[in-house]
């Protein structure tokens, strides 16, 4: 059985490109929402999704970061300048990209080229991505698990990269800035 992976890189990536081969979802503030003590000291949220399936969804803490790349920083885009970002409000990304038995189980089909429960969903646009979240809401308007007012959607490019930075300001995942630091080959 495949392992599940991330994926944050290439996510990125895509994101980057505009492509949406694969996404990931993220529980938002829409309107008015629980008191900010409560959501405070809340965690990680579980769904459980149709026939049995599984949606974990990790809490990242509202806060600030430097968005976009160093002008020195090797394969820095041109229009990739640093700016400071402040995320306000606390919000809950998927712990993984949406997986195809996850799509499935909400949508009631699998567009993906290469079948595979464990594998991300692909072949899905933008508004297909869209179509999915507002299943979610549907799914659990009335439930207790997600905080009041708070709603699936997808994530922002700056959401993306202040979960995926976590604290870190370097070229990769962990901080550092250069191949031979990470051990890529």
């Amino acid at each position: 059985k495949p392992k599940k992976k991330s994926g944050w890189y290439w996510i990125i990536v895509l994101v980057a490109l505009g492509i949406f081969a694969s996404f990931g979802i993220l529980v938002w503030p829409k309107g008015e929402t629980d008191d900010p003590a409560v959501i405070a000291v809340m965690s990680d949220l579980n769904f459980d999704l149709p026939n049995g399936v599984k949606l974990e969804m990790k809490k990242i803490s509202a806060g600030t970061f430097m968005m976009g790349s160093p002008e020195d920083e090797r394969g820095r885009f041109e229009e990739e300048v640093q700016h400071q970002v402040n995320l306000t409000n606390d919000f809950w990304l998927g712990q993984y990209e949406v997986m195809q038995a996850q799509y499935e189980a909400v949508m009631g089909t699998n567009p993906s080229k290469i079948k595979g429960n464990d594998l991300p969903v692909d072949g899905v646009s933008w508004d297909d991505a869209m179509a999915f979240c507002e299943k979610l809401n549907t799914l659990y308007a009335d439930d207790s698990t997600l905080p009041a007012g708070y709603q699936f959607t997808l994530p922002t490019e700056a959401q993306w990269e202040y979960a995926c930075r976590a604290g870190t300001t370097g070229m990769f995942y962990d901080g550092t800035s250069t191949i031979s630091e990470n051990g890529a080959t």
